[in-house]
């Protein structure tokens, strides 16, 4: 599993990602499974993702504690960051995540 840090917007999240299953997509992709949570929360949340990648963009679906459908990450990945655009509930914002190594 992937560790990420970055921000939507003007929050500050680490999220979690692994690779699932292989999909069918022209350039191959698979299925992307997840968490995220808000870094300043004082109780930590963890925010599942589901998802899927196609060579270098990516969607993720983001769910609710009652397993709905909340809102929408979709971008590129490139070397190590991750960018695009979190869509859903009032407002739309950009994110940017680069990854951490341990």
């Amino acid at each position: 599993m992937e560790h990420y840090v970055g921000s939507i917007g003007p929050h500050s999240i680490s999220v979690y990602l692994e690779d699932g299953k292989s999909i069918d997509c022209d350039r191959g992709g698979s299925e992307i499974l997840g968490y995220y949570y808000y870094v300043n929360n004082k109780a930590v949340k963890k925010i599942r993702l589901k998802g899927y990648n196609c060579g270098a963009s990516f969607t993720l679906t983001e769910f609710d504690g009652k397993d709905n459908e909340i809102a929408l990450f979709s971008g590129i990945i490139g070397g190590d960051e991750i960018n695009g655009k979190r869509t859903g509930t009032e407002k739309e914002f950009d994110f940017l995540m680069t990854i951490e190594k341990r």
